[in-house]
């Protein structure tokens, strides 16, 4: 594990026992039936955390080039492309993918019972695009529902 990794555990951990201290002293109101224990990061934030594993920047270099291929269609036509189109892409392809990495040496670890979680593809086309500043608008969004919503 890095030492940003680490550093995001010693929070979380943190932060969660502030909670459990704040709620046996009655600060924190919590809605009945409320599992403190269930405490957990947002989706944004084990999104975040699995872009940067080694599984996940594996991934990442291929959705780049996977991107940089519908980019060009994109600038000619102005249409933006799927997130979810380069995501099922990778998908069908994860078992090429997966044995690439264990042959450099790491695995593409599965996040709550997927190797790719649908559940991050909107993290994923921002962090692109936020990275390219020529593929500002590659990607169609909407605004982000909150993790608790």
């Amino acid at each position: 594990m890095n030492d940003h990794a680490e550093y995001q555990e010693m929070i979380m951990a943190g932060a969660k026992a502030e909670a459990i201290g704040n709620a046996m002293q009655g600060i924190l109101l919590l809605p009945p039936g409320t599992n403190i224990n269930a405490i957990e990061p947002s989706l944004a934030e084990r999104a975040e955390r699995w872009m940067h594993s080694p599984g996940g920047r594996h991934v990442m270099r291929d959705l780049y080039a996977l991107a940089a291929k519908y980019a060009r269609d994109w600038r000619r036509t102005g249409i933006p492309i799927s997130m979810k189109l380069l995501y099922e892409v990778e998908r069908h392809r994860i078992k090429c993918v997966t044995a690439r990495a264990l042959r450099r040496g790491f695995k593409i670890k599965d996040e709550y019972g997927y190797t790719l979680n649908n559940s991050y593809t909107a993290y994923i086309a921002r962090h692109i695009m936020d990275r390219r500043e020529d593929w500002d608008g590659l990607f169609e969004t909407r605004r982000l529902k909150d993790d608790h919503e």
